[in-house]
């Protein structure tokens, strides 16, 4: 697991430092987003991978990613998949979500060690280049579903979580 998330790190400072003109720039293609999450839909950390249905830097789009939570005792993998919304224009733009989150998700597994898939929604900002850059998204993730506790009735649980990413913003 440490070799992806280096792996991943690496591509992202790659990213970075990847000379961009405006000459280069094809508008024709759908814009696509790779970021870090810290807290939110994937729970404590994340890499994901965010893309536009539409050649539009806003409008709907998807993200998919890959997180991992080493707490002491709480330890496990996650894979947050959504629908997202941007609404907005130069760069600057509202965000709102809603997936699953499938894995141990930390703290809700205190109870058994089973994988589980949860609901989750995001309301938040984001700041995007409308062609290459650095980006930032912050707002309120939430995290809904239900718990098994042993030798009881399941209890439902809604976890809110304010989270922050950063990453970059390519076409």
């Amino acid at each position: 697991m440490k070799r992806i998330i280096i792996a991943l790190t690496l591509s992202l400072i790659c990213a970075l430092y990847t000379p961009s003109s405006a000459q280069d720039i094809d508008r024709n293609v759908p814009q696509f987003v790779t970021y870090m999450e810290i807290l939110g839909q994937g729970g404590l950390v994340t890499f994901n991978y965010d893309r536009r249905f539409t050649n539009s830097a806003d409008g709907p789009g998807f993200r998919v990613g890959l997180g991992y939570v080493n707490l002491g005792q709480f330890q496990g993998y996650t894979f947050p998949v959504g629908l997202n919304y941007l609404q907005g224009k130069n760069g600057k733009y509202f965000e709102l979500g809603i997936g699953a989150t499938y894995g141990k998700i930390g703290i809700i597994d205190r109870f058994d060690n089973e994988a589980r898939l949860t609901g989750n929604m995001f309301f938040g900002f984001r700041y995007q280049p409308e062609d290459r850059g650095l980006n930032i998204r912050a707002g309120l993730a939430t995290l809904v579903g239900n718990i098994k506790k042993p030798e009881q009735e399941n209890e439902a649980f809604f976890i809110p979580l304010p989270g922050i990413s950063f990453g970059y913003t390519f076409r």
